[in-house]
């Protein structure tokens, strides 16, 4: 049996992120003591295990490329 939950309803709660629907940037930032509440699955934009996106890399090196030029 699967069971699937979507990432935006277990985002929302305020079980794992105080204020959760507020923009709050910090709370992805590693050493901020929000981000250590949430579970590390919680939020999983390019999948997990062997079903993972295969654009991942190709998407984070897009990302360091902008964010250092």
């Amino acid at each position: 049996t699967s069971i699937l939950m979507p990432n935006l309803m277990l985002s929302n709660l305020e079980k794992f992120y105080p204020e959760a629907h507020k923009f709050i940037p910090e709370r992805w930032i590693k050493d901020d003591p929000l981000h250590n509440k949430a579970h590390p699955f919680l939020t999983m934009p390019f999948g997990f295990g062997s079903r993972m996106c295969i654009g991942r890399r190709f998407a984070e090196l897009e990302i360091e490329t902008v964010v250092t030029k």
